[in-house]
Parts: structure tokens; sequence; C-alpha cells
């Protein structure tokens, strides 16, 4: 059985009506339209939204149960200490922050530039780090126990991926 459905609400999203015995829809083509509408909207606002650019609305957005920043613009950045476990931080820029004593781990580090970024004492394990650049970084004391890297991470000269913990992760 098929039950007709021609209200929209304000948002132009077409109410849905499904009974108990979840029983299918159709709309009218009015409302077709405005769904459509409604879900450009949507993708507009997702596609506009700006990159974390300062400290204090990453710690913010992180504390409110926000983990998705990627393309952040962090370069230079004082994040000592942050506890930013399980975040996405992919193609983030990272050059040069202070991250010393931070808790990344799990968080998705991909393609994200840490150069010069000190990560001293930092807790990577089981961050993934495919194709982040780390040449020049601070890594003493970083935990990097079962940190997953391919072969285009780039790492500080002489910087030991066995002893550190690094799982390569192969084509």
């Amino acid at each position: 059985m098929t039950t007709k459905v021609d209200s929209c609400d304000e948002m132009g999203k077409c109410d849905r009506y499904l009974n108990a015995k979840n029983l299918s829809y159709k709309i009218d083509s009015r409302c077709e339209q405005n769904y459509y509408n409604y879900e450009l909207q949507i993708m507009s606002e997702v596609n506009s939204q700006q990159p974390i650019n300062a400290v204090a609305t990453l710690i913010d957005e992180y504390t409110a149960g926000k983990r998705a920043f990627s393309r952040a613009e962090l370069g230079n950045a004082d994040l000592q200490g942050v506890n930013l476990k399980g975040s996405d931080l992919s193609y983030a820029d990272l050059s040069e922050a202070n991250l010393s004593g931070a808790n990344l781990r799990g968080t998705d580090l991909s393609f994200a530039d840490l150069s010069q970024a000190n990560l001293r004492n930092a807790d990577l394990r089981g961050s993934l780090l495919m194709s982040a650049n780390l040449s020049q970084a601070d890594l003493q004391g970083a935990n990097l126990e079962k940190a997953d890297c391919d072969r285009n991470t780039h790492f500080p000269p002489d910087f030991d991926l066995a002893k550190a913990g690094l799982q390569i992760q192969h084509d």
C-alpha cells in the first residue's frame, strides 16, 4: 500500500509519514523539487565550512564533541599538552606547531604537514601518518607504537621506524 505525501516543512524537506507497518510513500513533484533544493542547501553549507585556524576554536569544538578538523590551518600553533585523541587532522597544516606532550592517540594525520613540528613526548599511538610530512620534526620521546605510515611518509633523517614501533603499510 502506498500513501501519498504532499506536505513540505519550512526547510523544504518533504514530510514522509510512514506508519508502524512501514508503508511506502510517494511525493508530488512540488515536494520533490523542495527536497532537492534542501539537499543542495545542506551540501552547500557543508562545503562552505571554513577550516579551523585558531587554537581556541579547535579546543572548544573538540570539547563540544567534534572530531573532524581536516584541513585545519594551525601552522606555528601552540598546542602543547592538548588532547586531540581520535581526531581527524588529515591534510592539516601543523608545520612548526608545538605539539609537545599532546595526546594524538588514534588521530588521523594522513597528508598532514608536520614539518618542523615539536612532537617531543607526544602520544601518537595508533595514529595514521599516511603520506604525512614529518621532515625535521622533533620526535624525541614521542610514542609511535602501532602508528601506521606508508612509503610516502617523510620522517627526519636517521629516524628509525622499527625502533619507534611504526607499522609500514604496503600497497
